[in-house]
């Protein structure tokens, strides 16, 4: 398996994705879920271009009036995000502001696994919370995850479950056709335990491959998408989507949102690229007739400060804003207040919302599951679904 340079992901899968074969009799909700990585600046994003305070912390990135998208008395989107204003004025976008968790941490890499593992600040766990979910629910043959990468977050991996990490070109003939993996699946009898794991486990990946191949086969997807890497993994999600598979978590990501220097390029590039791409896929579902049954949401492991810095750009901070999406929405624009600039000690953005909440709201409210099992402890519903 070394000289395959497979040893990757996709040999943990276990055999709950098997259950593609034998697919619901009812087409489940599914969630799909994307990425921001780097830190979005929000304040940038949904722009309160009526306070004053803004321009004052912003004087050189601020954006102004004349170039933001008008969705709102109080606030504007970015004008990267045309399509996002069309989804706000027609009840498909819901805006969370000031989305954090307390007392934050400021390294990527350690608030990127809180919000992968559903984690207090000073807790540190080695699941994902979508793989919780798939430990507790993955032979009901509903909970079923895929990620649109090579590799596979700490979101996707659970204790005996976890997501199946399909790269966003959807080859499969490495594993399907591979002259050195095949021979080694099948029944076989082992003495030790983690040797027949492994087997098992390379069985029903291998199976599982060539039930996604073939799907995949039967249904050519047309739709139009961007050709940048995140327009390529939202083509294969929603290939996926249109060939019938029933996963219930799909996850996307793109990074560069760590915009110190010279953001405003960076960032309207980062967020032309999500408005396209979501884009894209909100048409393909409308056209598969899958919007109603599906929910995207996006988020970034934390927020900017409040004011720019010495370099154009912004720093590391706290609150930031999220997005969620969809056909079915139970309150749609905006869900809670715009930051305070005012009452900010720390010149950071204020959580109003933890994060774990929306988790808890899309896991009950929309997938049907019990949250208190996957987050650990009882976080309060949101009224978005």
């Amino acid at each position: 398996m070394q000289q395959t340079g497979l040893v990757s992901s996709a040999m943990l899968m276990p055999n709950f994705l098997s259950a593609l074969a034998h697919p619901a009799a009812n087409s489940a909700r599914r969630l799909i879920i994307i990425q921001l990585s780097g830190g979005n600046d929000g304040l940038n994003t949904v722009i309160p271009y009526q306070n004053d305070l803004y321009y004052q912390n912003r004087p050189k990135l601020a954006i102004s009036k004349q170039n933001l998208l008008p969705v709102h008395t109080e606030f504007g989107l970015h004008s990267s995000l045309v399509d996002f204003a069309k989804f706000y004025e027609q009840g498909e976008l819901a805006i969370i502001n000031g989305v954090g968790y307390p007392n934050p941490n400021r390294s990527h890499f350690r608030s990127m696994d809180i919000w992968h593992t559903a984690s207090d600040s000073n807790q540190h766990l080695q699941t994902g919370w979508v793989g919780r979910l798939l430990d507790h629910h993955c032979y009901n043959h509903e909970a079923m995850a895929v990620e649109s990468s090579e590799a596979l977050s700490l979101a996707m991996k659970g204790e005996t479950c976890s997501g199946f990490a399909l790269g966003p070109d959807g080859n499969l003939d490495q594993l399907t056709k591979n002259p050195l993996l095949n021979p080694l699946a099948g029944e076989q009898t082992f003495q030790n335990a983690s040797n027949e794991f492994l087997y098992k486990t390379l069985t029903s990946t291998l199976q599982t491959a060539d039930y996604i191949k073939e799907q995949i086969t039967k249904k050519r997807l047309t739709d139009k998408f961007p050709f940048h890497d995140l327009g390529k993994q939202l083509k294969s999600i929603a290939h996926l989507i249109a060939a019938g598979l029933e996963s219930r978590v799909y996850y996307a990501s793109v990074s560069g949102f760590d915009t110190h220097i010279n953001q405003d390029n960076a960032q309207t590039r980062l967020l032309r690229q999500v408005n396209d791409s979501v884009s894209a896929l909100v048409a393909s579902l409308k056209k598969h007739n899958e919007w109603d049954s599906s929910l995207i949401f996006v988020f970034s492991e934390f927020g900017r400060r409040i004011a720019q810095n010495g370099s154009n750009g912004t720093d590391h901070g706290h609150g930031n804003v999220n997005f969620v999406l969809g056909g079915n929405l139970k309150q749609a624009g905006q869900v809670n207040q715009l930051p305070d600039l005012l009452n900010t000690p720390t010149g950071d953005i204020k959580m109003q919302v933890d994060f774990r909440s929306i988790y808890a709201t899309l896991l009950e409210n929309w997938l049907g599951y019990d949250s208190d099992l996957v987050l650990g402890k009882r976080f309060d519903t949101m009224g978005f679904v």
